[in-house]
C-alpha cells in the first residue's frame, strides 16, 4: 500500500478527492434507489459480453434501474446512443457517484471501467465501497491469471463458458462454489446466429505483455525493441507473404489482420502491398465480434477468440512463433493444452503455418470432425439463453451476499457495540467527574451514533427504533450541539447538578433503548427459553423484588 502511495501522481490525489467528494452523495442515492445495477466493458467500447447482458436487461428488465457506462466520445458511443438515459459517460461526476452506490457491478473487464480505475480499483480492494463484482469475461479463462484471483479482485461472481474452465477457476482462483458458475458467455447468444462469409477469413494474434510501453508514448529504445521482436516480424511476414496473396487473389477472398488494441501505438509499421488483406482495428467499421460472426476461418496465436471460433464450430490454425516467450512474458501455463486440448492444429514457424493455410483453401474452410467433437465436450451450453442464466444467477448470488454482509455486520456489532459503549461511559465519566459537559455531550453523540449505526442496518425491520433515536436527537441533543458550534456556554443555563444528571439521563435513555432493541431481537431465544425463565423467576422472585425497589429511589433521585 505505501508503494502504491508513492507512485500516486497529483493527477491521482485530484482523482481521489474527486471520488471522495462523491461520497456522501452516493450514499444518498443509494439510500433512494437500493437496486442500482452498472453494466460495462471498457468504458470506451461496446461490444462484448457487458453490451450483449445490456441489450438483454434493455430487452426483458426494462423497468429496472440499471445504467451502461461509455465515454460519449468513444466510437461505439454511436451504437448505444439510442438509449442515452440509460447511459453513465465514463468517469463523470454521475458515474461515480451511481457506481459508489450501485448494488450489482457487471462488467466483461476487470476494473477497467471503473471511474478513475486506479484509484478506484484501490479503494474498492480496500473495501471502501459494497456493490457486488459480477464477472462477465471477455475471453476464455485457460492460464493461471493471478490478477482473476479472488484475493487480488474481489470478484462476487465469476462467470465461465466452459466445464474444464469452470473446475479449473473453483480448484485454483480461490472462490467459493456458489461465486464460480458454467453460465456461458452473454455474447453467445447472438453468435448462434448465423452470418457466415465463406470470402472471408481472419487472422488475430494476441499481445505481448513484454512489449508494453511504461509511459503514455512510444520511447526510442521500445520502438527499436519491438521492430526486433519476433512478435513484429512474423506478422508482418505472413501479412505480406507473396503465396497468401496470391491464393487470396485467385479464390476473390479477403484475410482481415485485426490489430490488437495495445498495438495501435505500432500501427504505422503494419503495412501490405495486396488490396485483399485489410488490416483493421479498434476504430475500423469492421468490428471484432462481427469478424467473428463474418469469417470462416481463423489464425491465431493463443488469443482467446479462438474459443468463439470453435463455438461456431469453424476451423481454427494456431500460429505459435514464440510460445515459450509468451508463457514467460505473459501468463503462467494453465489447464489448456494446445496440442492436446486446441480446436485446431499448432504450428510454430512460418512455412508450416502457409502449407496449413493452402490446405484450409482447398478443404473450403471445412472443420474437421475431431475438433467439431472437441468443441461440443468442452462448453457448458450451445444455446441462445446466456444472458438469462447470468441474470438470474447475479440476482442468487447478490442475495446469498446481502445476506451475508448483514450477518458479518451484525457479528461486528455485536462485538464492537459493548466496546463502543465502555467507551462512550468512560468519556462520560471523565467529563463529569472534570465538569467537562462538551465531553459528556460527545460521549452522548458516540452511543447516538452507534444506535443510528444499528438502525440502519436493517432498516426495514428497525424502522421505530430509527425514529425513536431521530426524536431523542432533536428533542434533546440537537440544540446542545447547535449552540456548541455556536460558542454559547449552553450548560450555564442550569445548575451543574442538574446539567449533568440531564446528560446523564440521555446517555442512559439511548443505552436503554439499545438494550431494548437486543432483547427484541432475542425475543424467539427468550420465548424457548420460557420454561427456564418461569423457573427463574418463582425461585429469584424476592430478590427482583428488591432490585426493582432500588432502582426505583435511584430513579427518582
Amino acid at each position: 500500500m505505501i508503494e502504491k502511495i508513492k507512485k500516486m501522481k497529483l493527477i491521482d490525489w485530484l482523482h481521489l478527492l474527486i471520488i471522495f467528494l462523491c461520497y456522501v452523495p452516493s450514499m444518498i442515492v443509494k439510500f433512494i434507489y437500493r437496486e442500482i445495477w452498472i453494466i460495462s466493458e471498457n468504458g470506451n467500447d461496446a461490444k462484448d459480453n457487458g453490451y450483449a447482458f445490456f441489450k438483454y436487461m434493455m430487452k426483458n428488465h426494462p423497468k429496472m434501474k440499471f445504467y451502461y457506462i461509455i465515454d460519449k466520445n468513444a466510437r461505439d458511443y454511436v451504437k448505444v446512443s439510442k438509449y442515452k438515459k440509460r447511459l453513465l459517460n465514463h468517469n463523470s461526476v454521475k458515474a461515480i457517484i451511481y457506481t459508489m452506490a450501485c448494488k450489482n457491478y457487471v462488467s466483461s473487464q476487470l476494473a477497467s471501467s471503473f471511474p478513475y480505475s486506479n484509484i478506484f480499483f484501490n479503494l474498492y480492494m480496500m473495501k471502501f465501497f459494497h456493490f457486488n463484482y459480477i464477472f462477465l469475461q471477455h475471453g476464455i479463462t485457460k492460464e493461471n491469471v493471478k490478477c482473476f484471483y479472488k484475493n487480488e479482485s474481489n470478484i462476487d461472481l465469476f462467470c465461465c463458458a466452459a466445464k474444464p474452465e469452470y473446475e479449473y477457476v473453483k480448484k485454483y482462483f480461490g472462490y467459493d462454489d456458489y461465486e464460480v458458475s458454467q453460465l456461458g458467455f452473454c455474447r453467445y447468444d447472438e453468435l448462434n446466429i448465423n452470418y457466415n462469409d465463406s470470402n472471408s477469413i481472419l487472422y488475430m494474434p494476441t499481445w505481448r505483455k513484454y512489449l508494453e510501453i511504461e509511459g503514455n508514448e512510444v520511447t526510442k529504445e521500445e520502438e527499436i525493441k519491438f521492430l526486433n521482436s519476433k512478435y513484429y516480424k512474423c506478422i508482418n511476414r505472413l501479412i505480406n507473404d507473396s503465396e497468401i496473396i496470391k491464393l487470396l487473389e485467385k479464390s476473390n477472398k479477403t484475410m482481415y489482420f485485426c490489430l490488437h488494441d495495445n498495438a495501435m501505438v505500432y500501427k504505422k509499421y503494419f503495412k501490405t502491398s495486396s488490396d485483399n488483406i485489410k488490416i483493421v482495428d479498434k476504430n475500423s467499421k469492421e468490428t471484432v465480434d462481427l469478424l467473428i460472426k463474418k469469417c470462416s476461418y481463423l489464425i491465431t496465436d493463443t488469443s482467446s477468440v479462438a474459443f468463439d471460433f470453435a463455438y461456431l464450430n469453424k476451423p481454427v490454425l494456431y500460429y505459435q512463433f514464440d510460445y515459450n516467450d509468451v508463457i514467460r512474458g505473459h501468463w503462467k501455463k494453465g489447464y489448456f493444452d494446445y496440442k492436446r486440448d486446441g480446436f485446431g492444429k499448432v504450428v510454430t514457424n512460418h512455412d508450416e503455418c502457409i502449407n496449413e493455410i493452402k490446405n484450409a483453401f482447398k478443404n473450403n474452410f471445412q472443420n474437421d470432425v475431431e475438433y467439431k467433437e472437441k468443441s461440443s465436450a468442452f462448453y457448458c451450453y450451445h444455446d441462445h439463453n446466456n444472458c438469462e442464466r447470468t441474470f438470474n444467477e447475479i440476482n442468487i448470488v447478490s442475495q446469498i451476499n446481502t445476506s451475508k454482509k448483514k450477518r458479518e455486520k451484525k457479528e461486528k456489532l455485536r462485538i464492537l457495540s459493548p466496546i463502543i459503549f465502555f467507551v462512550s461511559f468512560i468519556i462520560l465519566l471523565i467529563g463529569y467527574l472534570s465538569n467537562l459537559y462538551i465531553l459528556m455531550l460527545f460521549s452522548i453523540i458516540i452511543a447516538f451514533m452507534l444506535n443510528i449505526y444499528t438502525g440502519l442496518i436493517n432498516y426495514k425491520k428497525n424502522i421505530v427504533f430509527l425514529l425513536f433515536n431521530i426524536s431523542i436527537f432533536t428533542f434533546l441533543i440537537a440544540k446542545p450541539v447547535i449552540q456548541s458550534f455556536r460558542g454559547v456556554d449552553w450548560w450555564r443555563i442550569f445548575s451543574n447538578y442538574s446539567e449533568k444528571m440531564s446528560l446523564i439521563s440521555i446517555w442512559v435513555t439511548i443505552v436503554g433503548i439499545n438494550f431494548g432493541l437486543f432483547l427484541f431481537n432475542k425475543r424467539k431465544y427468550i420465548s424457548n427459553k420460557k420454561g427456564e425463565i418461569n423457573s427463574f423467576l418463582r425461585e429469584n422472585i424476592e430478590y427482583i423484588a428488591k432490585l426493582s425497589f432500588v432502582l426505583s429511589i435511584i430513579t427518582i433521585g
